[in-house]
């Protein structure tokens, strides 16, 4: 006899189990099915900044540029090849400093 009772409580207690359990399911999937993704306001951290329209520069009034110094037009004051030795060049060094 108390093997039936038994039998008949752990019946009971899957069937209480597999409600409870198709329950949640259930309730789920009817809570993300009415879910209103689009409902609040945006979130401002995540706002677009609007694009302003800018002018091609071919339409803007051409300025004058100043002119700047560079590398080409860098004339060196003397260029001659070295006509001494390493050696005289080293004494040259030597007695400079």
């Amino acid at each position: 006899m108390g093997k039936w009772i038994r039998l008949a409580v752990a019946l009971i207690v899957i069937a209480v189990l597999l409600y409870l359990g198709y329950a949640v399911v259930q309730g789920t999937f009817n809570f993300l099915s009415g879910a209103d993704l689009s409902a609040g306001e945006p979130d401002p951290m995540f706002a677009e900044e609007p694009e302003l329209p800018t002018r091609p520069p071919e339409l803007d009034a051409e300025e004058e540029q100043i002119e700047h110094p560079t590398l080409d037009d860098y004339v060196p004051e003397v260029e001659t090849p070295v006509d001494k030795t390493v050696e005289e060049l080293i004494e040259e060094a030597k007695a400079a400093a």
